[in-house]
Formats: C-alpha cells, sequence, structure tokens
C-alpha cells in the first residue's frame, strides 16, 4: 500500500470509525502514537524540508511497524496470562 494512501485511511478510521473505549492499553498507546506521525506525513520533500515536523514515508513505516510490533506483544501477553 502506498504510504499517502495508508496515512488516509488510517487517519479516516482512527478518527471516524474507531471505537477507542474497545482499545486495550497497549492499542490505544500505539495507534495514538501511530496517529501522531500519520497526521504529520508529506509526500513533497521540499515541504519536508521546510516544516521539521513533517514525515516522509520511511517514518511512517517505521512508526506502522513499531505500532505492529507494541500490539503483537500486547497480543502474545494475553495469551500468555
Amino acid at each position: 500500500m502506498e504510504t499517502e494512501s495508508f496515512c488516509a485511511q488510517f487517519e479516516h478510521t482512527y478518527n471516524l470509525e474507531l471505537d477507542k473505549s474497545t482499545l486495550s492499553p497497549a492499542e490505544a498507546a500505539s495507534f495514538g502514537a501511530l496517529f501522531e506521525q500519520v497526521v504529520w506525513y508529506s509526500p513533497f520533500p521540499d515541504e519536508r524540508a521546510r516544516v521539521p515536523n513533517y514525515s516522509d514515508e520511511a517514518s511512517i513505516r517505521q512508526a506502522a511497524e513499531i505500532a505492529a510490533q507494541c500490539i503483537g506483544t500486547d497480543l502474545e501477553r494475553e495469551r500468555s496470562s
């Protein structure tokens, strides 16, 4: 999936479709941290150079991987309990 599409879909889902009250603490933290990166994504290198808060594709990929790892760890912890 292209980064721009991922960001648009994740932001829409997180803001408009997700019932955050159903998330575990780890999921809430992981998705919240990913959201904070997604909203700052810019596909334009010149914009990212001018606005230091903007994220590039690598930053979004890394944030998504971290979120997936945290959620996976949380699921493993629940299964072993």
